[in-house]
């Protein structure tokens, strides 16, 4: 299929179950279904879906959308979008969102974040983060210049 007609299908997201399920066996092999990436990833990712929904007032303002890692994880996968958009990347949360659902390849996150920060950021980043290291995963993003 091609990244047009992906792009062009449209998903339908459960919210007792967020994106986990739309995601495509590739994103699962590279990061590995115990990530904390991975499962931060679902968890951005839902809570983001969940808050457009809440503003467009199609649900209720106390819904809370299914987590299946930890707030902490999350926030640190936040900070990641968040530094990368004031660095001056034009996509961040979308290029997980197509990494994860088999729109564009496994690897354009990591693509970004080292055209950011450098050659083997993203891969420094992620041990940091898979230990749990949140912290110390966000220093890692500086932008030298």
């Amino acid at each position: 299929m091609s990244n047009q007609r992906l792009m062009s299908k449209r998903i339908s997201i459960e919210l007792k179950e967020g994106y986990w399920p739309h995601f495509v066996p590739g994103f699962f092999e590279r990061y590995g279904m115990d990530s904390l990436f991975v499962r931060a990833a679902a968890d951005c990712l839902t809570a983001r879906h969940v808050k457009i929904l809440i503003k467009a007032e199609r649900i209720s303002p106390n819904t809370r959308p299914r987590q299946r890692g930890s707030s902490e994880a999350m926030n640190a996968l936040d900070a990641l979008f968040q530094k990368m958009r004031a660095d001056g990347a034009a996509d961040d949360v979308l290029h997980i969102l197509r990494e994860a659902t088999g729109v564009k390849p496994a690897g354009v996150l990591e693509a970004e974040v080292d055209r950011l920060y450098g050659r083997g950021t993203f891969n420094g980043w992620l041990a940091l983060f898979e230990h749990g290291l949140f912290e110390k995963a966000t220093a890692l993003l500086r932008r030298d210049g």
